[in-house]
């Protein structure tokens, strides 16, 4: 999976921004917002994350040098990645989706869209069904599968661990974050993003949208019902999330 940083060209900074972006949320149009903000004066460095190693992103790309120089860093990376920056002020930002949602377009992402034939010929001979249910795609028994996981996986990534831990992931959201972000109200998301880091965002076109993917309610209840069950603690961190993004918008 790809993740980058944005590199200041003049000198060292003492304050990061951490775009910690999870899989079919939205994020590779934040991405987009992101590179259209004009106060960077940023050379814009990036490398490639996969397996174990993205689960906290491998700086080792990049020099010290370029380390002290950062401004943003974003990617498909799991909490924690503030542990390994030289700046002594960071904060975080993502977007959540619903996990029914999420899964479904996951699912029709890597059918259609995902660059990796391989991966793409795999999903082309798989059901729904078959991804939803196949254990392969559960941390626990292939951690390198995590960005396609299919069980509780918004929950493992904010939380910083492999481990379902909820409460972990909620603390991290009100303690680590100026900035969550809901996938269905993103332009009431980018509101809050552009009073709390004082961007400005124009216009902007969605990406990596799945063409003819069919609606939530073209899908069986049965698979939703094992969306649910695999996913009740990402569900209850979405609603919490929410409710996170409700308190963000009062407060303007």
């Amino acid at each position: 999976m790809g993740a980058g940083c944005f590199i200041n060209r003049e000198h060292e900074t003492d304050r990061a921004i951490i775009f910690l972006h999870l899989p079919r949320c939205g994020g590779t149009t934040f991405s987009y917002i992101i590179r259209n903000q004009k106060q960077y004066h940023s050379s814009i460095c990036s490398w490639t994350t996969s397996g174990l190693d993205g689960f906290y992103c491998n700086l080792s790309d990049l020099s010290v040098e370029e380390q002290k120089r950062i401004e943003i860093i974003y990617g498909h990376m799991f909490f924690g990645v503030h542990k390994k920056l030289p700046q002594t002020t960071y904060t975080y930002v993502t977007f959540l989706r619903n996990p029914i949602e999420r899964l479904i377009s996951s699912y029709y992402f890597n059918r259609e869209l995902i660059p990796d034939m391989n991966l793409r010929n795999m999903f082309n001979n798989m059901t729904l069904n078959d991804y939803i249910t196949d254990t392969h795609w559960n941390l626990n028994n292939d951690p390198g599968a995590w960005p396609g996981s299919t069980v509780n996986l918004l929950t493992r990534m904010l939380s910083g661990k492999t481990e379902e831990d909820l409460e972990t992931a909620k603390n991290n959201l009100v303690n680590y974050f100026s900035v969550v972000g809901i996938t269905e109200r993103y332009d009431e998301s980018l509101k809050v993003l552009q009073n709390k880091l004082g961007w400005e965002i124009k216009n902007f076109r969605k990406k990596n949208v799945v063409p003819n993917r069919p609606s939530l309610e073209e899908v069986p209840d049965e698979i939703i019902e094992i969306i649910k069950s695999k996913n009740e603690k990402d569900m209850a961190l979405y609603q919490f999330a929410n409710q996170l993004l409700d308190e963000q918008l009062n407060s303007l």
